[in-house]
């Protein structure tokens, strides 16, 4: 697959390449990533993060390194860093080229001298390895390597301290440093000629995005070493940092073996279009292991960690349109046993065991989640015998009662929260209220209510539960009534937002898109080109979907400025990615899915594929500003994002929008 590859013109430009991040993951929650020329702009960078806690509990272990090379007793620098009013040193200006295939990778030219640094992790292990391969010269050439150390949470800064313990204990070919006793050593592993074991702190490093975002940006950072290499006899040089001692550790294996598992994923993929093909391979940087052995996704880096809505709407694109049953399987399993009355954790905490259950909606995404896998997978054992039951559980709680008001009115409708939480996924609040509240009966958590029942329906029939089955298309039946009657609004040609005791919210927003996208929509047919049409004039842009409509005066354009600034707008206008899935899904049903729809569909995602090659390298960006140009924000991966794209290739791509068709799943 041709690399995406980052020129001399941007490697060189600190106004170009400080926009461009590259992120290299190991399925437990941890990373290494900084920008293409390796100067950090978030506290969250980091050559060795490691998940204590998989996949959570982060830490910045090894933030940076500081490399030079000495070539007949002139030293160049190839590292950089931001420090206040400059860039120190200024080895970008040697680096000539960067590319991310398969592993990202480094190019530096000093006159003839061309030196090739790699970075990678190997799989599941909170290890991070580095190498530099001399290209060309015909002089001597020697190396020096001092890691910069920040040892904390990665969330926090660190400072220069008395605390920090600099001992080292050395062998041949390996390190170890604990710098505080209540966290792990760190182990390095390397074949250089000459350690230096002096230490010294390093100070007032600043990290850019922070600084934007109204944050703490500076930080001090303790070299305990210096590692010199010497490339008499050899062309390659390595550094490996863990927190596990690797004893006889060989590089070239480790390399070896982590490029064979990624060869495997490439191979696997059925896509031939090149930018597509980066996201079916940046899906597999989602699938983490969690504590216990069960299997989990991350809902995005830097800063995420595994969050049930996001999970469970991510679940169709990451995992079952690449065949991923067992992951699927194991992942459903798992959140089945933290239903608590009905209700399904919406996020798993960095620190402390006890999920957080604030959400009405990800029960309902389980509910859709166990219908798409029974769709893909055919394993009926799993469903009848697992599953089956836990979606029983939660249609019977959410008729009855249970938690944050969560209950079925006289309606059929559902109704929830009150007070200062937020249940849906537009949940921001500022200074602990929410933002966009949406108390009552929101259209999209009754989009999933009428899905939920059909589908358990759908599976009491297949189940011989025919009882259950009449039961629940009778409720769906009037909640269908119902949602028609009192959601429509024959003003703006579209859907109320939410219903409250109070009167119907009109505000234009893209939740209303799931009355249709789902798969048993509730929305009468007859209306579906009319809201799509008004979602299309003032919610769709290149990169997905408003979450306000412009002409709303609570419309916020752009997403900066401090914490308060950031929250009150993210979802006042801010644009999400991920909603391309339903609208895409519902206006290939409303519209029909002749080549000429799905073409119009395909040219709107042209700027969305470009935007791989130029800021979250081969990912896709958290949310985009809701006004033009519509600069990517937040996280620079974003697990659903990267989901519902790859579902909406292959919506647009099969003909029968499946990339694999049912097949027979063996239980391990």
């Amino acid at each position: 697959m041709e690399p995406i590859l980052i020129g001399k013109s941007i490697c060189q430009d600190p106004s170009k390449f400080l926009q461009r991040e590259w992120l290299e993951t190991n399925r437990l929650g941890g990373y290494s990533s900084s920008t293409v020329a390796w100067v950090h702009t978030r506290r969250y960078h980091g050559l060795l993060v490691a998940a204590f806690k998989p996949p959570v509990e982060r830490y910045v272990l090894v933030s940076a390194l500081e490399e030079a090379v000495e070539i007949n007793g002139e030293k160049f620098y190839l590292s950089a860093h931001v420090y206040p009013g400059t860039i120190y040193p200024r080895g970008y200006e040697y680096l000539s080229q960067f590319s991310v295939e398969p592993f990202p990778t480094f190019v530096y030219e000093i006159g003839d001298l061309r030196i090739q640094k790699t970075v990678f992790m190997p799989n599941r292990e909170n290890s991070v390895a580095v190498s530099y391969k001399l290209l060309g010269s015909a002089a001597d050439v020697k190396l020096s390597v001092s890691p910069l150390l920040a040892y904390r949470d990665y969330h926090s800064l660190t400072v220069e301290n008395s605390v920090l313990d600099g001992n080292l204990e050395t062998a041949k070919g390996s390190i170890r440093i604990q710098p505080y006793p209540n966290l792990p050593p760190v182990h390095f592993m390397h074949n250089a000629v000459i350690t230096d074991k002096s230490g010294y702190w390093y100070k007032n490093f600043e990290y850019l995005r922070e600084m934007e975002r109204g944050l703490d940006y500076r930080e001090d950072l303790y070299s305990p070493f210096t590692l010199i290499y010497s490339f008499h006899g050899t062309d390659e040089v390595f550094l490996c940092a863990s927190t596990q001692a690797k004893k006889d550790f060989d590089f070239s294996d480790a390399m070896d073996a982590e490029l064979e598992r990624r060869m495997r994923l490439q191979a696997a993929c059925p896509i031939k279009e090149r930018l597509w093909s980066y996201l079916w391979q940046t899906a597999d940087s989602f699938v983490v292991d969690r504590r216990g052995g069960e299997r989990g996704l991350i809902a995005g880096y830097h800063w995420f960690g595994d969050w049930g809505r996001d999970t469970l709407i991510s679940l169709h694109g990451l995992l079952l349109i690449q065949g991923k049953y067992a992951d699927a399987r194991d992942i459903l399993l798992s959140y089945s046993s933290y239903v608590n009355q009905g209700i399904l954790p919406n996020r798993f905490p960095d620190v402390g065991d006890t999920p957080e259950y604030n959400t009405v909606d990800a029960s309902l995404w389980y509910i859709h989640a166990v219908h798409e896998y029974l769709e893909y997978s055919d394993d009926v054992q799993t469903a009848e015998t697992r599953l089956y039951p836990v979606v029983k559980k939660i249609l019977k709680f959410y008729r009855e009662g249970t938690h944050f008001g969560i209950r079925m009115a006289a309606d059929g409708l559902i109704e929830a929260g009150s007070g200062s939480i937020a249940l849906t996924w537009m949940d921001a609040r500022v200074r602990e209220v929410p933002v966009t509240p949406r108390h009552g009966k929101p259209v999209e958590i009754n989009a999933l209510w009428y899905n939920g029942l059909m589908i358990g329906a759908q599976l009491a029939a297949r189940f011989g539960d025919a009882k259950l089955k009449a039961e629940y298309e009778a409720l769906a039946a009037r909640v269908k009534e119902s949602f028609n009657r009192l959601f429509w609004s024959e003003e703006r040609h579209s859907l109320y937002d939410v219903l409250t005791a109070d009167g119907s919210d009109s505000s234009l927003r893209p939740n209303q898109v799931l009355a249709i996208s789902l798969p048993f929509a509730v929305l009468e047919e007859r209306r579906w080109k009319e809201v799509l049409r008004v979602l299309e004039d003032e919610l769709l842009t290149p990169y997905g979907l408003r979450t306000l409509s412009p002409k709303d005066p609570r419309y916020i354009g752009r997403y900066e400025g401090d914490a308060d600034r950031r929250d009150s707008s993210y979802h006042q206008g801010t644009v999400w990615p991920w909603l391309l899935g339903p609208f895409v899904a519902a206006y290939l049903k409303a519209f029909g899915p002749s080549k000429e729809v799905k073409l119009k569909m395909k040219r709107r995602l042209d700027m969305l594929l470009e935007h791989i090659e130029d800021y979250g390298l081969a990912s896709v960006s958290e949310i985009f500003d809701g006004d033009p140009p519509h600069t990517p924000r937040g996280c620079v991966s974003q697990a659903w994002n990267v989901a519902e794209l790859l579902r909406v290739y292959e919506l647009l791509k099969s003909d029968e929008a499946k990339f694999f068709q049912p097949q027979e799943f063996s239980l391990r």
